[in-house]
């Protein structure tokens, strides 16, 4: 017979399915709990965890002026919109460095012709005025800088002064970012060249896509990111993997295929790929489970949330690292590291990331870049998760702890079953990496779990707003 303390003393088994950064923060916290009351193990369906997978070694194609080894997809953040994945990195000791930007904007006329630039921006104004593009006259120059600063300080006023339609309803479909720019009169010219080019490069969607994102997510992106700084990790992302993954067990080439609620525990059933090329199929019941995976693969593994996860937007995006080809290297001003270059047509926009000046990262390429080419490194293809107002009231009602109800069914919320979702499409703001921290924070915090850096209370307020 089991006494009070036997089962005082029971440690819960926990299963983390993923091993981004919202996993691994997640699996990090619970299997750091004080009074060691988890047994974690990840749940990972490649041979390596994923939070670093997609980056690159480049030592053997650099020329001494870049980093050994090159983050995919870039990891870069400002402290106005990442307060707690700063935290988080100072609570792990893992260092970062201030990075100063160029940004150039250029059109893509044709496949046969370079890019045109038509203005470079420099992140923070640290470099005033600007390098002059190549073959730009210096009063068009002079015209359009001045033009792009006046809409971007109406622009900036905009979102600092008036709120989008229903930004603050918990349940509210709200304004998207189209209707916003229209209804503030924000010129057609200045959102087609400059806005969709830039905003689409973060959240690495269309322009349409964008357009349709919840205005709320943009506005307060800006408010939050203005005159801040942006930083790197020094030592890349696999760094934080590391220390995030130390002493946490992870089942390697275990991709799950059901979670199922059964009673008050959860059965977790995935194929084990083996290296001699079988499969096994295995099972296990748990009782937490954290799914730290996109939209798209909860909808396939968790019936529950099927309906509602098919109505969050996925794209998958490319992203290829290559040595810097013949077309770049003829560009004016010199190509420097970490300069990024926007080159759009109407519909989307390639971001070119120099991570040397004889590596760039290419995301989202509009022109197809063959595997054949010599000089491809390597290419990933990423899952990235949309917004859209539509998404965000189903993602609100699912990450809120207010009653809702569909007819006589009740709807489902996170931590239900004990099944919970972790990732940086859980909260409602852009899609980043300080999502994938305040989603493990929450799970973290409602297990009882204390969270180191917010002892005293420090940033909780921040977390109850979002």
């Amino acid at each position: 017979m089991k006494t009070t303390s036997d089962v005082k003393e029971r440690r819960q088994s926990v299963a983390v399915i993923g091993s981004g950064l919202a996993g691994l923060t997640t699996a990090y916290l619970l299997s750091h709990d004080k009074e060691n009351r988890y047994d974690v193990e990840v749940l990972e369906s490649q041979n390596c965890l994923s939070l670093d997978s997609a980056s690159v070694d480049v030592s053997a194609f650099n020329e001494g002026d870049g980093p050994s080894r090159v983050d995919v997809p870039m990891r870069a953040f400002a402290d106005g919109y990442y307060p707690q994945l700063l935290k988080l990195y100072q609570h792990l000791g893992v260092s970062y460095q201030k990075q100063q930007f160029l940004f150039c904007f250029a059109k893509i006329i044709s496949k046969n012709v370079n890019p045109k630039p038509y203005l470079i921006h420099s992140s923070g104004f640290h470099q005033f005025p600007p390098p002059l593009p190549q073959g730009v006259n210096v009063l068009h120059w002079l015209c359009e800088a001045i033009y792009v600063g006046l809409c971007y300080a109406w622009f900036t006023f905009c979102c600092y002064y008036v709120s989008p339609a229903g930004e603050r309803g918990p349940s509210i479909e709200g304004e998207t970012i189209g209707r916003y720019l229209q209804r503030m009169l924000v010129p057609d010219y200045f959102t087609r060249y400059y806005l969709l080019p830039l905003f689409s490069s973060v959240s690495t969607c269309s322009h349409e896509a964008l357009l349709n994102f919840p205005a709320s997510d943009i506005t307060n992106y800006v408010r939050k990111i203005g005159n801040r700084n942006h930083y790197t990790v020094t030592a890349g992302v696999k760094e934080v993997e590391a220390k995030l993954s130390s002493g946490v067990k992870v089942r390697f080439q275990s991709r799950v295929s059901s979670v199922k609620c059964q009673g008050d525990r959860v059965l977790v059933c995935w194929e084990c790929y083996n290296n001699d090329g079988t499969i096994k199929q295995m099972e296990k019941l748990y009782d937490q489970v954290i799914i730290g995976t996109s939209p798209n693969v909860v909808a396939k593994i968790f019936e529950p949330l099927r309906n509602d996860m098919e109505q969050v937007p996925t794209a998958a995006v490319e992203s290829v690292v290559q040595t810097v080809p013949k077309t770049m290297r003829g560009v004016k001003p010199k190509l420097n590291r970490n300069d990024l270059y926007f080159n759009s047509t109407e519909s989307l926009t390639e971001a070119i990331h120099v991570a040397s000046k004889s590596v760039v990262v290419i995301t989202q390429p509009i022109l197809p870049i063959k595997s054949s080419d010599v000089n491809v490194i390597s290419r990933t293809t990423l899952i990235r998760t949309l917004r859209n107002p539509r998404s965000r009231a189903i993602l609100q009602r699912i990450f809120s702890g207010a009653a809702d109800t569909r007819g006589d069914q009740k709807s489902w919320r996170n931590g239900d079953g004990h099944v919970w979702l972790v990732g940086g499409w859980c909260w409602d703001g852009m899609v980043l990496l300080e999502g994938c921290i305040i989603s493990a924070i929450r799970v973290a915090s409602a297990l009882d779990v204390e969270v180191p850096w917010l002892r005293n209370g420090s940033g909780l307020g921040a977390l109850d707003r979002r």
